[in-house]
């Protein structure tokens, strides 16, 4: 986004839109956002949805390290990690309706739900190997507030009232992802 915004193209703007639009394109919720690119000399229209779907968060570039990084730029960073998952990643059991529409909700939620644990391991991984301090914080197990619908305003802000208080209180941030025996 930095250098889309630092380009001197004289369609940033809109482009910077369409891909702030595009992140928040939840499928199946909202439609996707065209996006026009050009490669090899010819013009495309592409659809582009949350990056949710592929990977919720990410580190650095795959197969680029700290070490790299800091005899690149001949620097020496002690670098800390902070994730904070706005989701749980305890098991959430519950009443699924038997039919296609509710099994594919639970199968497509669970599935995104496994995602971002799995991003917490990797993003884990990538610290040790790294030397990279990790930290990460989820919704706690006694926020037991549910949502009754995917933007449910009164869920939304005893969310952030939960996230108000954990600040304002000094929060424990999680050294290892969840279910992680050292």
């Amino acid at each position: 986004m930095g250098a889309i915004a630092a380009s001197n193209r004289p369609d940033r703007l809109k482009l910077f839109k369409e891909v702030v639009l595009a992140s928040t394109s939840i499928p199946g919720i909202f439609p996707p956002v065209e996006v026009e690119v050009t490669a090899g000399g010819k013009t495309y229209h592409e659809m582009h949805v949350d990056g949710g779907t592929t990977m919720e968060v990410f580190l650095m570039p795959a197969g680029l390290t700290l070490g790299e990084l800091n005899r690149t730029f001949r620097t020496n960073v002690k670098a800390r990690l902070f994730v904070i998952r706005n989701g749980r990643t305890t098991p959430e059991p519950g009443i699924v309706k038997p039919s296609l529409p509710g099994i594919a909700e639970k199968a497509v939620s669970s599935l995104i739900k496994t995602q971002g644990i799995g991003d917490l391991y990797r993003l884990y991984a990538i610290a040790k190997r790294d030397g990279i301090e990790y930290n990460y914080i989820d919704i706690p197990t006694d926020f037991t507030v549910e949502a009754k619908s995917p933007f449910d305003n009164k869920f939304m802000h005893a969310l952030y009232e939960k996230g108000y208080e954990m600040g304002h209180n000094g929060v424990l941030w999680k050294k290892a992802p969840p279910g992680f025996v050292r």
